[in-house]
């Protein structure tokens, strides 16, 4: 049998045992927490590493969108204005078409302005219509092209004769057989003209 001695030794011992186990199972506590939040922290930090990835990634579509609205933006006003010139361009092509059908009723009603047997009544109708269409014509910036003491130009007047003048030097309008129009820089129809030799 053991003596006293040697059990209390024992017992000694088994304290100290089940003191060392539970010092260490207390440590193990302690170190878990501290290794849970070092594992959240490594965590925390690689969610922000890949927000921040996403978030450089987001400005840059972000400016490549923009970039996009205002490439965008500008075709836009291009084509505004090609279409506005378009539309322009159409009107006045139109416009001349009209007028170039409406002249040879103003050629008519000039000549029969000319003619002096009609009755009074008569020629006052004549005239007033004939001013209205010349009031419709200058109302879409339809204005005669002048030729009457003017220098000769081709590109507004078409010469059918060259007569001898000695009140004209050569190359000067002396009489207008058949007015010309323009419309802004568009000739509809040049002066029928003769000239000075």
């Amino acid at each position: 049998m053991k003596d006293e001695r040697e059990l209390k030794a024992e017992a000694e011992m088994e304290e100290e045992e089940v003191k060392k186990e539970q010092e260490e199972k207390e440590g193990e506590q302690e170190k878990k927490p501290e290794e849970e939040a070092e594992l959240k922290v490594d965590e925390i930090l690689n969610r922000v590493m890949v927000l921040e990835e996403r978030i450089q990634e987001l400005e840059a579509e972000k400016e490549d969108n923009t970039r996009r609205m205002q490439r965008l933006q500008a075709d836009y006003i291009n084509y505004r204005k090609r279409n506005e010139k378009e539309m322009a361009k159409i009107h006045t092509t139109a416009l001349i078409e009209l007028v170039e059908e409406l002249l040879p009723i103003i050629d008519n009603f000039e000549r029969a302005l000319e003619q002096d047997d009609t009755g009074d009544d008569f020629r006052k109708g004549i005239e007033m219509i004939y001013r209205q269409l010349l009031s419709f014509l200058d109302k879409n910036g339809i204005k005669p092209i002048e030729a009457v003491g003017c220098e000769f130009d081709p590109q507004y007047h078409n010469a059918v004769m060259q007569v001898e003048s000695e009140e004209h030097e050569a190359g000067i309008i002396v009489e207008e057989l058949q007015k010309g129009y323009i419309l802004d820089e568009h000739v509809i129809r040049p002066s029928m003209v003769k000239v000075a030799q």
